[in-house]
């Protein structure tokens, strides 16, 4: 494999001092830290939550995972891992890029393949929905019904406000579980 070691066209540079390519995903040199550090400061709804209150993207995978069955939730985790690199682009204009959803596609090809993430499946995607309706009630205040997510309910519980270092810290400890687990 030949790691992305300068700039060479569309590129970002990693806290760790690599590059991530949007053209060479798999090439890129990019750790679970730099995706757990990146999820938690990216804030959901792109800031369209309540004043006073911060969502990111690292929380909302916690969540999931903690509501997904055993066998998806590492899944359930690593589903936004992505977003460490692409951003969390709102759906509605998600829908109006296509070229955007292509690179998406291919970061998520490449985490999913570095860090052995199974495939999205119906599960997964209920879970996030049903995270989407709670979130948008309890985050957003809004009772709004969209199509994907009609017939599902929110999650019975209260979303906690957490910090960028809470959200890094929880995102981190359920990785090393499912390493743990892994191992074994």
């Amino acid at each position: 494999m030949n790691t992305v070691r300068e700039i060479r066209g569309p590129t970002i540079r990693l806290n760790s001092g690599s590059y991530f390519s949007f053209l060479h995903p798999e090439e890129s040199d990019f750790t679970i830290e730099e995706i757990a550090t990146s999820l938690a400061h990216i804030c959901r709804y792109n800031g369209q939550v309540r004043i006073g209150r911060f969502y990111s993207v690292a929380q909302h995978s916690v969540h999931c995972h903690d509501f997904a069955p055993p066998s998806h939730q590492y899944t359930a985790l690593m589903h936004d891992a992505p977003e460490f690199a692409v951003g969390d682009m709102v759906r509605p204009l998600k829908d109006l890029c296509p070229d955007f959803r292509a690179v998406e596609a291919r970061v998520e090809a490449a985490v999913f393949d570095r860090f052995n993430v199974p495939p999205i499946d119906a599960v997964i995607k209920e879970i996030d929905n049903r995270m989407l309706l709670t979130e948008q009630r309890q985050i957003r205040q809004n009772s709004a019904a969209w199509a994907w997510c009609e017939g599902l309910e929110p999650f019975p519980f209260t979303i906690p406000v957490w910090t960028p270092e809470r959200a890094y810290n929880e995102f981190m400890q359920r990785f090393a579980l499912w390493q743990l687990s892994e191992a074994a």
